[in-house]
Order: C-alpha cells, then structure tokens, then sequence
C-alpha cells in the first residue's frame, strides 16, 4: 500500500518536495537569481526506483547514467558511489570521469563518429568496453585494440526500424543511429558481426539500443526484442556458439512534465517478462544495462528566476523574467513544458488573464512552454519563480546569447547540506572566454 500512494502522490504533485519555500527564497535572496538547484536524495531515489523496476530480470541488472542529459560533478560523484555505470559519448565526457577518478571498468564508451583517434585515447585511458555503430567503425576499434595490444568487449548498436511513441524518436528508418538487421551494404549487423568475431582482441558482448526519449508505450521494446531473437536465430547457424553477454536496452523511461505517464514499474514489467523469454541466447550469467539521463536526473532539479516585470493588456499578462530560453533551451527546441510555481503564493487565483512567462532577450522565441500543472496566478514584480524537474538537459544547454553568464548551482547533499557546486560565471570570465584578452592584447 506505502508504494502505491508513492505513486498517487507523484501523479498528483508535480512540484518536488525536496525544497521548502523558505530554502528556496533563502537561496534566491543569498545567491542571487537565476540558479540551479540539485538535490542528491532525489537523485538517489531515481535510482533505486530503476534498480527495483527491473529486479525480476533473470541476470544481473545494472544502472547507466547517460553523461550528456547533466555532467555536473557533484552529481557525477553520486552516481560514482551509488556503483553506476556511465554512457559516454565524447571524449569531453570521458575527462570529466577521468577527472573525478571514475572506474574505466564502469564506462561505456558509445562514440557516434566512432574515429581511430579516439578509440586510441579511449583506450589509453583504459576503457575496455565499446560500442560500435558502423564498419568502419568496428574497423577503426579493431585497429586501435591492435596497435595497443588490448583485449576489448565490443556491443553493436542497432538500428531495429521500429516505431516509437516518444517525445524524441532515436529509431527509425535511416536514422542516424545504429545499423539494421538486413542491409545491402556493409553497414549491417551481421557484417560488424563477422569482423567482431574474426577480430583476435575484440570480443562479441552483445547488443545496444535506444528508442527515444519519453516513451510511454513498450511495444517498441517488444518488437525489438522480437527481432534480436530473429536475427540470433540467423546469426546461430553460421556462428553457433554466439551467445549475449550483455543487452543494454538504453533509456526512455518517461518523467511526468504535463500529464501521467507508466512508472519505471509498469514500463519494466512487460519488457522484463520479454527479456526473460531470451534466455536461450544468453551466456550463463548475462547482464541487462538501463540507460537514463532523464529518468535519473530531471527530477533533482529545480531553477529559480525573479519576475521583474509585468505587463497586461486584453487578457493577457506577460511576466518578465531574469532568465531566458539559454538556461532551459529545451523550452524551445522541443517545447518541453515544465511544472512551474510561484514561491510563497500557492492555490492563490489569479486575475483570469492568460499568462505569459517571457524571457530577457530580444527574441520573440524566449518565451517559457509550460505545464498546464503550473501554479503561476498571483505572480507580480518581485516574485520567485521555480521550474521544476530541469535536473536532465538544462545545464548543459546554457549559452551565452546577449552576454549571459552561467549561472551558480547549488547541491542539496543526502545530509541536508547545501553546497555550491558551480560558481557563477563573471562577465570578465566571459570576455575573455570569448577573446577579449586577445582583442586587447593585438590592440597593443
């Protein structure tokens, strides 16, 4: 009963519970606004959530955080010790791991131009596992494991051709992702295959796929695993001791914006039951490896701005906001609605205008998308705003049009503690960032 009205709770209340009011204008009136907040509790119990989903699975399950949706380190160093796996996919990412001391053991290396060059420095710092997306990029691994003379595990990347109900579609027909079963060309799962298996340091781990993000229907993954098992059935009677070690199924498990979406439990029972229905093509103990970047980390993160000014005019009401579509682009590139909140003033009705939240810049596009949960009426000059569940994506899409800086972010630890965990951008940082010293120095 406890679990089910866990889930009651998250279809009803949109907003997170981590903060209190009083901790979110403190850290506006301390730290100045906009900023980023994350909290490490929620971060943990997105986890847990996931591991428990998929714990009917017949092998070992592990967790793999996508680097890409948030690759701040304090988060970072809770995943590190919460044992995940990470999906990388520059070598930018890779640094950052590095950096923090992170197990090679533990990555995940998906690169999507998949070059001899990067391979080598994957490789160098000592990444032994590595996904593969193309022939020439099987060709490149295989050089790169023989000029280094390093065993490596290899999965494939495909391409399935299924139809997906998501937000974001990663799978379809000539996309860019992965390869298909049956191709004419070399590019084709069975082709890598070959090269794999005749390769004398490279050895087959098994498959990976990602469908999309958001998705809220698994007959995807059905029909994917339905064509795993046709093509191993092919595959077995040329090689006919393939087996799968590991099937890393990628991410996808949707998070409530604007409406109710399946659970992490209700999305993993189906695929499960079709996982377990595999089990004569695995290896003895086979792994299954869950990708998530929003699942994991949109839910820790809540950005605050202050309204700074107010317009109205026949029904309508603009809020003007100390922010702008740099730090939640995705508000504008796929018009993600966020759960928005006007901090001390909630249930208050409002005027009946419809509102408008707009952004600073001189861009009709900078105009906030948000859920029709939002708690908006009410706001005036001087209110704090807060965007819920912008942990996956935001971050990393900052920029700096009409000289904005980065803004700070503030980690809430397990233990209550608020930590700053990026400290905001100067504009002299950002000149120089942007050449002014050099500027400067040739003007002399």
């Amino acid at each position: 009963m406890e679990e089910v009205s866990v889930h009651v709770l998250r279809e009803k209340e949109p907003f997170s519970l981590a903060f209190t009011d009083d901790e979110l204008r403190f850290t506006a009136e301390k730290y100045g606004t906009p900023i980023y907040l994350i909290d490490e509790k929620t971060l943990i119990e997105k986890v847990r959530e996931l591991q428990e989903a998929y714990k009917a699975f017949l092998g070992n399950v592990r967790i793999a955080y996508s680097i890409k949706s948030n690759f701040n380190p304090f988060l970072l160093q809770t995943f590190m010790r919460l044992n995940l796996l990470f999906d990388i996919a520059s070598l930018g990412e890779l640094y950052f791991i590095n950096r923090l001391n992170g197990n090679p053991e533990n990555l995940i290396y998906t690169s999507v131009t998949e070059t001899f060059e990067e391979f080598l420095y994957a490789i160098d710092k000592g990444l032994r596992r590595f996904v593969v997306a193309s022939y020439h990029g099987v060709n490149n691994l295989i050089r790169a494991s023989e000029v280094t003379n390093t065993k490596l595990k290899a999965m494939i990347r495909i391409n399935p051709q299924v139809n997906v109900k998501a937000y974001v579609r990663a799978s379809f027909r000539h996309g860019k992702f992965g390869v298909p079963f049956n191709s004419s060309t070399r590019d084709s799962t069975l082709v890598i295959l070959r090269e794999i298996i005749k390769s004398k340091n490279l050895i087959f781990e098994g498959f990976h796929f990602h469908l999309g993000s958001q998705i809220t229907d698994t007959s995807s993954f059905i029909a994917t695993l339905d064509k795993i098992e046709n093509f191993m059935i092919k595959a077995r009677k040329e090689f006919p001791n393939l087996c799968i070690n590991t099937l890393d199924i990628g991410g996808g498990t949707p998070v409530c914006y604007d409406e109710p979406v399946p659970t992490a439990e209700e999305m993993a029972k189906p695929i499960v039951n079709k996982l377990n229905m595999l089990s004569n093509y695995y290896s003895e103990r086979p792994s299954l490896i869950i990708e998530s970047g929003r699942f994991l980390a949109a839910e820790s993160g809540i950005m605050l701005s202050k309204v700074l000014n107010v317009k109205e005019f026949e029904g309508e009401k603009y809020l003007y906001l100390d922010s702008g579509y740099h730090l939640l682009l995705d508000s504008v590139l796929v018009r993600q609605n966020y759960p928005v909140r006007v901090i001390g003033k909630r249930g208050r009705e409002g005027n009946g205008s419809k509102i408008h939240l707009a952004g600073i810049f001189c861009d009709s596009s900078d105009v906030f998308h948000f859920s029709p949960l939002s708690e908006i009426n009410g706001a005036d000059v001087g209110d704090y705003i807060a965007f819920y569940k912008v942990g996956a994506y935001s971050i990393v899409f900052n920029l700096p049009f009409h000289c904005q800086v980065k803004p700070p972010i503030l980690f809430k630890d397990k233990d209550g503690n608020l930590k700053l965990a990026r400290k905001k951008e100067s504009i002299e940082d950002l000149f120089e960032e942007e050449g002014g010293y050099l500027a400067l120095r040739d003007e002399t």
